[in-house]
Protein backbone atom coordinates (compact mmCIF):
# COMPACT_ATOMS: atom_id res chain seq x y z
CA UNK A 1 0.00 0.00 0.00
CA UNK A 2 1.46 3.45 -1.08
CA UNK A 3 1.19 6.18 1.63
CA UNK A 4 0.08 9.62 1.39
CA UNK A 5 2.26 12.43 0.80
CA UNK A 6 1.07 15.34 2.99
CA UNK A 7 1.55 19.04 2.30
CA UNK A 8 3.88 19.28 4.79
CA UNK A 9 6.20 16.25 3.31
CA UNK A 10 6.19 18.06 -0.43
CA UNK A 11 6.86 21.30 1.51
CA UNK A 12 5.32 24.65 1.73
CA UNK A 13 6.16 25.77 -2.24
CA UNK A 14 4.84 22.55 -4.06
CA UNK A 15 1.25 23.00 -4.84
CA UNK A 16 -1.32 20.57 -4.77
CA UNK A 17 -1.00 18.12 -7.57
CA UNK A 18 -4.98 18.95 -8.83
CA UNK A 19 -3.52 22.47 -8.51
CA UNK A 20 -0.86 21.96 -10.59
CA UNK A 21 -2.80 20.40 -13.14
CA UNK A 22 -5.49 23.22 -13.28
CA UNK A 23 -2.81 26.02 -13.78
CA UNK A 24 -0.60 23.78 -16.32
CA UNK A 25 -4.34 23.28 -18.11
CA UNK A 26 -5.41 27.31 -17.97
CA UNK A 27 -2.23 28.06 -19.59
CA UNK A 28 -3.05 26.26 -22.55
CA UNK A 29 -4.62 26.96 -25.90
CA UNK A 30 -8.41 26.42 -25.92
CA UNK A 31 -7.95 23.91 -28.80
CA UNK A 32 -5.65 21.82 -26.40
CA UNK A 33 -7.37 22.33 -23.29
CA UNK A 34 -10.97 20.63 -25.58
CA UNK A 35 -8.60 17.97 -27.11
CA UNK A 36 -7.19 16.92 -23.55
CA UNK A 37 -11.06 17.24 -21.98
CA UNK A 38 -12.89 15.30 -24.84
CA UNK A 39 -10.55 12.61 -24.69
CA UNK A 40 -9.51 12.90 -20.81
CA UNK A 41 -12.47 13.86 -18.70
CA UNK A 42 -15.29 12.86 -20.88
CA UNK A 43 -13.91 9.75 -21.92
CA UNK A 44 -14.33 10.20 -25.30
CA UNK A 45 -12.42 7.54 -28.13
CA UNK A 46 -9.85 9.74 -29.99
CA UNK A 47 -12.33 8.84 -33.50
CA UNK A 48 -15.48 10.07 -31.70
CA UNK A 49 -13.80 13.55 -30.13
CA UNK A 50 -12.76 13.91 -33.98
CA UNK A 51 -16.41 13.71 -35.27
CA UNK A 52 -18.01 15.72 -32.33
CA UNK A 53 -15.38 18.39 -33.45
CA UNK A 54 -15.73 17.72 -37.10
CA UNK A 55 -12.39 17.19 -38.09
CA UNK A 56 -10.79 13.97 -39.33
CA UNK A 57 -9.43 11.38 -36.94
CA UNK A 58 -5.55 12.08 -38.07
CA UNK A 59 -6.33 15.90 -37.70
CA UNK A 60 -7.39 14.98 -33.82
CA UNK A 61 -4.88 12.41 -33.30
CA UNK A 62 -2.15 15.09 -33.97
CA UNK A 63 -4.00 17.28 -32.05
CA UNK A 64 -3.91 15.37 -29.25
CA UNK A 65 -0.65 14.30 -29.23
CA UNK A 66 0.50 18.17 -29.12
CA UNK A 67 -1.65 19.01 -26.66
CA UNK A 68 -0.15 16.18 -24.38
CA UNK A 69 3.72 17.12 -24.78
CA UNK A 70 2.36 20.85 -23.95
CA UNK A 71 0.65 19.58 -20.86
CA UNK A 72 3.70 17.86 -19.89
CA UNK A 73 5.60 20.76 -20.68
CA UNK A 74 3.34 23.14 -18.56
CA UNK A 75 3.70 20.50 -15.52
CA UNK A 76 7.69 20.15 -16.34
CA UNK A 77 7.84 23.62 -16.17
CA UNK A 78 5.53 23.99 -12.89
CA UNK A 79 7.76 21.35 -11.23
CA UNK A 80 10.85 23.32 -11.81
CA UNK A 81 9.91 26.28 -10.51
CA UNK A 82 8.44 24.92 -7.32
CA UNK A 83 12.33 23.34 -7.26
CA UNK A 84 13.97 26.61 -8.81
CA UNK A 85 11.86 28.23 -5.44
CA UNK A 86 12.71 25.15 -3.05
CA UNK A 87 16.55 25.88 -4.11
CA UNK A 88 16.55 29.34 -4.28
CA UNK A 89 17.76 30.43 -0.85
CA UNK A 90 20.66 28.01 -1.38
CA UNK A 91 21.55 29.75 -4.40
CA UNK A 92 21.66 33.05 -2.78
CA UNK A 93 23.80 31.84 0.46
CA UNK A 94 26.47 29.91 -2.17
CA UNK A 95 26.41 33.80 -4.12
CA UNK A 96 26.94 35.78 -1.60
CA UNK A 97 30.08 33.71 -0.40
CA UNK A 98 31.82 34.00 -3.62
Amino acid sequence: MMSEQTAESRGPTAPEPDEAVFRALSALSERDREALLLVGWEGLKPAQAARVLGVRPNTFAARLYRARRRLARALAGADADAAHTDNHCGSVKAEALR
